[in-house]
């Protein structure tokens, strides 16, 4: 029979269980973690149940400040090239089963969080959540302490929507003073909007020339008819498919892709 390891935490109530004799020294696995409540959830009032769920949800938030914290170090040594993968969010959707997608925004996050000691304190000390600095995240730059530090206080003191909201108002204001092209772009009325909506989703909205528009729904439609695997894109999925080969044309290659030539978008 093997034996069995018990160590219990009186502050959160974690059995951890380890079974020692049924594996060699060497390969045996870390502790597993169970979660016990100290008393059964079905024998705690309204207020003790939410007492609970808040201080988990500020320790949820400080092991995720730590882990973020590892990831941007992981990615500054470009740890994933040791595992012959080409980015940190290819290595995190790989080995911590997570979308693409989402391991992206953990990689921006991260870095955000090492750039700005106040933020990892805030977020280490349960005050402020990943929600909170996703938000910062979108607009605030490494060297932006200023900026951080008005953004923080927000978040310790608002909600996330309001500080969302906040984010969309300072990215819309930068969008109209440093787009170049805006005012060429209203003059040809063709226009390109992109707002943050209040569900965190971004939306894009844009009325273009017919030569123009017929020019994205074929590159559109190009994506959707070449997809892998016989995959049947929609429409949003084409779009952001079509922005990921862009990025990925542009890294692969030192100068920028050229534009179609005369004769081929004519045949568009």
């Amino acid at each position: 029979m093997g034996t069995v390891e018990r160590m219990e935490n009186p502050n959160i109530g974690f059995i951890s269980t380890t079974f020692t004799d049924f594996m060699p020294v060497g390969s045996r696995p870390p502790p597993i973690l169970t979660l016990v409540p100290e008393h059964s959830p079905h024998k705690l009032n309204v207020e003790e149940l939410g007492s609970r769920i808040v201080a988990l949800s500020g320790r949820v938030a400080s092991a995720t400040c730590r882990w973020l914290l590892l990831i941007a170090e992981f990615d500054r040594l470009d740890g994933s090239e040791a595992f012959g993968l080409g980015s940190t969010a290819h290595w995190l959707s790989h080995h911590c089963g997570i979308t693409a997608r989402t391991a992206r925004d953990h990689v921006k996050v991260a870095h955000t969080l090492a750039a700005h000691d106040v933020l990892a304190e805030a977020m280490r000390s349960g005050h402020i959540t990943y929600s909170h600095v996703r938000a910062i995240a979108r607009v605030a730059e490494d060297d932006e302490h200023e900026l951080v530090a008005h953004l923080l206080n927000m978040a310790m003191y608002g909600t996330v929507g309001q500080l969302e909201a906040i984010v969309r108002g300072l990215q819309t204001v930068e969008h109209e003073l440093t787009d170049p092209v805006a005012e060429r772009t209203r003059k040809l009325g063709e226009q390109l909007s992109t707002s943050w909506e209040s569900d965190s989703r971004w939306q894009l909205i844009a009325r273009l020339d017919p030569e123009n528009g017929s020019l994205v729904q074929s590159a559109l439609d190009a994506v959707s008819s070449c997809a892998p695997d016989g995959e049947r894109l929609t429409g949003a999925e084409a779009l952001v498919r079509l922005a990921e080969i862009a990025l990925a044309a542009m890294n692969d290659s030192p100068t920028p892709p050229r534009a179609l030539r005369g004769h081929e978008r004519a045949t568009v």
